[in-house]
């Protein structure tokens, strides 16, 4: 029983950590379309210490500075850039995998673009679950 325990509260754990990471890339992306902090704050309806922290976060998690900060506005580093576009892809993606398991249709017609998905033996797999059964 013990180790249910575990098991459990350490999925529990990974789940919350990969909800902060999403809460993050979240309040990364809304900085880097406000230019500003404090209007990131206004548009995600959080304070602007709460910003500055989880973007502190995520700097000290990269172990790199991703803005470069002055009284009015924020600007990307080089790796801020790099950043970017990493976290606009895994924020995409994450509407991607939402829309699978949300819409069957949109599984299918996501998976049509996607081409080697369709090759996937667990593409078939998931379209026979799926499928409504005639």
């Amino acid at each position: 029983m013990r180790s249910r325990q575990f098991a459990g509260s350490a999925l529990f754990a990974i789940f919350v950590s990969v909800m902060l990471q999403d809460f993050r890339l979240r309040v990364f992306m809304t900085v880097v379309q406000e230019k500003n902090f404090t209007a990131a704050a206004r548009e995600l309806g959080i304070s602007q210490p709460a910003v500055s922290q989880n973007i502190q976060e995520l700097e000290k998690n990269v172990g790199r500075q991703l803005f470069e900060r002055s009284r009015t506005s924020v600007t990307l580093t080089p790796y801020g850039e790099t950043f970017r576009v990493f976290a606009s892809r895994i924020l995409k993606d994450y509407e991607d995998l939402d829309k699978v398991f949300s819409d069957y249709e949109a599984f299918v017609s996501i998976s049509q673009k996607v081409g080697e998905l369709q090759n996937d033996p667990a593409f078939e797999l998931f379209k026979s679950i799926l499928t409504p059964q005639k």
